[in-house]
């Protein structure tokens, strides 16, 4: 008799301890559901960990090996020149009188900011020095060289014409300064003519690079046209060296200086090939031939100097 009197209250205990059990398993975030109706179970998505910039590969179909992200990036450059005068006038191009300029290494420097779309801002300076010396037992003499160019430029994004082929156009603003010194003396007089251009004007280019399969070689030309106008500075100074049979004559000399409006173009083309490390994609080395040249016109625009830099360059360029 007592085992049937608890034996309901036993089944009720049963029902409400159930009911709780199976309201814990819905609950519970920690134990799914069971399905019981046989389909398969998905896999569970792996984590996918980006690899870095440098090792990032290449969007399909971009053939560039070097990409840099936005940023900001620099570069440095090495030009090996020796600078040459020419006269340009309507009989042609001739090269002006006077002692060969000795090579030197013309440093540029780059510092820029590349945004989301691939176009950048960026600005360069670049400077060529150098001198001549020719000392005979008639006359000696020395001439120097100073060109100073600043750049500020906008660079727009590359474009792909066709599979293998990448450009961009660059255009901006250009500042240049343009110094010419040369000294003589003889054994009866000296003279010393200074000139210096002072200008600024608008420039335009644009590079097109070939890259041959997925590699890590590219090769690329470059061309840029700047127009400056400005003001040119001419010193001009002569003095009569006292002989030693005319001792009381006072000996001749002059001074002055002059200043006019004058334009200057500034052709430049750059040939080579670029190269950058499979593994960092951030980094490009660059080497070729380049030719720079200034072309000072005359007041009167019948002539003009030619200052013509040819020779061969590298450069480097980086993101950081």
């Amino acid at each position: 008799m007592p085992s049937r009197q608890f034996a309901p209250l036993a089944l009720a205990l049963l029902f409400v301890l159930g009911g709780s059990a199976h309201a814990q398993k819905q609950e519970s975030p920690f134990l799914p559901e069971e399905d019981l109706s046989g389909a398969p179970v998905p896999a569970a998505p792996v984590p996918v960990v980006p690899c870095p910039p440098e090792e990032a590969p290449l969007a399909e179909g971009d053939p560039r090996p070097f990409r840099p992200l936005p940023g900001w990036f620099a570069g440095v450059d090495a030009f090996l020149v020796q600078p040459q005068y020419h006269s340009v006038s309507d009989q042609g191009i001739s090269r002006a009188y006077g002692p060969s300029s000795h090579w030197t290494v013309a440093p540029e420097g780059i510092l820029g900011y590349q945004f989301e779309g691939g176009n950048a801002l960026l600005v360069s300076y670049r400077y060529i020095g150098t001198s001549a010396r020719d000392d005979n037992a008639s006359v000696l003499s020395r001439t120097s060289l100073d060109i100073h160019a600043l750049d500020f430029d906008y660079r727009g994004c590359t474009h792909q014409p066709l599979p293998s082929f990448t450009w961009f156009w660059q255009a901006g603003c250009r500042f240049n300064i343009i110094d010419t010194d040369s000294r003589g003396q003889s054994l009866s007089d000296s003279n010393h003519l200074e000139m210096t251009f002072v200008g600024a004007g608008p420039h335009l280019g644009g590079n097109l690079s070939w890259y041959p399969g997925q590699g890590c070689l590219g090769f690329f030309a470059r061309a840029d046209l700047g127009a400056l106008v400005g003001g040119m500075r001419s010193l001009y100074e002569y003095h009569e060296l006292p002989g030693p049979f005319a001792a009381d004559t006072a000996p001749f000399s002059d001074h002055h200086t002059h200043w006019d409006a004058r334009v200057v173009l500034n052709p430049r083309a750059e040939l080579g090939a670029s190269w950058t490390p499979a593994t960092q994609r951030w980094l490009r080395l660059e080497g070729g031939v380049r030719v720079d040249e200034f072309i000072l016109f005359a007041s009167d625009y019948n002539s003009a100097l030619l200052l013509h830099n040819l020779g061969p360059f590298l450069r480097c360029e980086c993101q950081f």
